[in-house]
Parts: structure tokens; C-alpha cells; sequence
């Protein structure tokens, strides 16, 4: 399916069920940028490969379709803009949050849902 942004672009509908979340933030010198949804989260087995060319993961097995590499070629780019990219799954619901250990050790535990991207961006 396709996602489609709000008036603010803010958040998109994935799915039926499904609600991404965009979040900049910006501190002295870089801006962060969110992206979470609400979704059933990452395995823990596919996040290590997540941002591997044409690895797919337990969506291989689906009929969702997909190349697996928009997040390779994603990772690609932002780090030739010598940014970085972190996944968390289950999502982290504040910027700032994923950086203690216990979101950490909340992040670990796979019962919880959704998947949250963080992209670091320098802003100099």
C-alpha cells in the first residue's frame, strides 16, 4: 500500500491498522528525525540484517512485496550525508527516551509493538 501523509506531514496510514509518526527534534548539532508506527515490530533475528540489500526478513514468507533494499539504499544515503540511522522495535515513543537503559532493556522485549526509526542528520 501507499502512505500517505497528513496536511502537516506528520503521519501517514500505512494500513487499516497502522499510524507512522514523523518527530524532528533538533539539539546544537544534529537534528533527529523519528519515524515510529504501530505495527506488530521487528523480530529481534531481523534486526541485526534490517538494513542489508535484499534481506527481507520474515516478510520474505508474505505477499508483501519488496526487494529489500529501500533500507540499504536509505542507509547508503544518509550516511554519505554523514548521518546515521538507528531502528528500535518495539518503538520508542520519545526522542530522547531510547538513549537510558531501560528503554534500552524495553527495546529488547519483543511483546511490545511498533518499530521506531531514528535518523541523525549534523546541522552544520
Amino acid at each position: 500500500g501507499v502512505a500517505q501523509l497528513d496536511s502537516r506531514g506528520t503521519s501517514a496510514q500505512l494500513s487499516e491498522y497502522e499510524l507512522a509518526k514523523v518527530a524532528p527534534q533538533k539539539n546544537l548539532q544534529h537534528i533527529a528525525i523519528t519515524i515510529s508506527d504501530t505495527g506488530p515490530g521487528i523480530p529481534p533475528q531481523d534486526l541485526e540484517h534490517l538494513f542489508e540489500r535484499h534481506y527481507r526478513g520474515v516478510q520474505a514468507s508474505t505477499e508483501i512485496p519488496g526487494s529489500g533494499l529501500g533500507l540499504a539504499i536509505a542507509k547508503e544515503l544518509i550516511e554519505q550525508m554523514h548521518g546515521q540511522i538507528e531502528v528500535f522495535s518495539p518503538a520508542q515513543s520519545i526522542w530522547t527516551e531510547y538513549r537510558t537503559q531501560s528503554a534500552i532493556d524495553k527495546a529488547r522485549d519483543y511483546r511490545a509493538r511498533g518499530t521506531t526509526f531514528v535518523v541523525w542528520l549534523l546541522t552544520k
